[in-house]
């Protein structure tokens, strides 16, 4: 859950400036309707003049609370829970990637299909 304090805001991708930079662009978007459910769920709903890559960025300026508390940052088993999740999510990105690179190299060259031009 977020502090109270998030504020919210529609944009989109703009990459046509002139240095061919990409950037996060407000114009043509406007904030129409921000609610929050009983069950503390939030509903955002923008309005464009234009069509392209939406998104709505999130500017939390406070800190991870916890579900079934009041407090404004989360428990140091809540935190050790993080971490071993982090720790064993890149294990495992690094091991397919391993896997794979491992994979290509030994059967690389039988994958490939001889091509036959007429």
């Amino acid at each position: 859950a977020y502090s109270t304090d998030a504020t919210f805001q529609c944009v989109f991708w703009n990459s046509l400036d002139d240095l061919g930079n990409g950037y996060w662009a407000t114009r043509g978007l406007t904030l129409v309707r921000q609610n929050t459910t009983s069950n503390g769920m939030m509903t955002l709903e923008c309005q464009s003049t234009h069509l392209t890559f939406f998104a709505i960025l999130v500017d939390v300026s406070g800190t991870l609370t916890s579900e079934d508390s009041n407090s404004t940052s989360i428990s140091s088993s809540e935190l050790a829970g993080l971490e071993i999740v982090s720790y064993i999510g890149c294990a495992v990105s690094i091991t397919g990637l391993l896997l794979t690179v491992c994979f290509l190299l030994l059967l690389g060259k039988s994958l490939l299909v001889e091509v036959q031009y007429f």
